[in-house]
């Protein structure tokens, strides 16, 4: 997908469609021109880190890559972004799969399971695709277990945010003079 220099969507491929229709998000298949990026976020913190991460990629004219965890009820599935700058402010967004790898279902990522929304939010890092449970960032199925999330007639809302781990990492790249996701000017 691509932004314009104002951070709306101006442009998405295939791919971002068929995944919204797995996703159980057809809406999200037909991008209003208006929207930008940063409103299809859940969480200010994740906003802000990519926001950061596209100033920078603008600023200095060079390419990022990042990786990161997008995970699908049946499915743990680990991507490489690149993301570029174009002419006119522009920024273009590829993901390219890395890796996928089959699970039974988690019914905590599925879209259908019915949420009860009294229970407290379940974060989920948006790079790593683990959850917190407390202070701790674990594998979303030990979450699962540990939580006794199979037992509940209704699963607890999911919100995004991102583990100490990966803010950390994240922050040390964006600090450093000249580099974003490992690239050099």
């Amino acid at each position: 997908y691509w932004i314009d220099a104002d951070d709306a969507v101006i442009e998405v491929g295939s791919s971002w469609v068929d995944i919204a229709h797995d996703n159980d998000a057809p809406e999200l298949s037909v991008v209003p021109s208006d929207r930008t990026l940063w409103s299809y976020f859940d969480s200010d913190e994740v906003a802000e880190l990519w926001r950061v991460l596209v100033e920078r990629v603008r600023a200095l004219q060079r390419g990022a890559e990042v990786p990161l965890r997008c995970d699908a009820p049946h499915a743990r599935r680990w991507f490489d972004m690149t993301v570029t700058p174009e002419p006119d402010g522009r920024v273009r967004f590829r993901c390219a799969l890395v890796f996928e790898e089959a699970r039974p279902p988690v019914a905590l990522l599925d879209k259908r399971s019915e949420r009860d929304e009294s229970l407290e939010p379940i974060p989920l890092c948006s790079w790593c695709g683990q959850a917190r449970h407390g202070a701790q960032w674990l594998d979303i199925e030990e979450v699962v277990r540990v939580d006794r999330l199979l037992e509940r007639a209704s699963m607890p809302p999911i919100s995004h945010g991102v583990c100490v781990s990966c803010r950390e990492e994240m922050s040390a790249e964006l600090l450093v003079p000249g580099e974003v996701g490992g690239s050099t000017p």
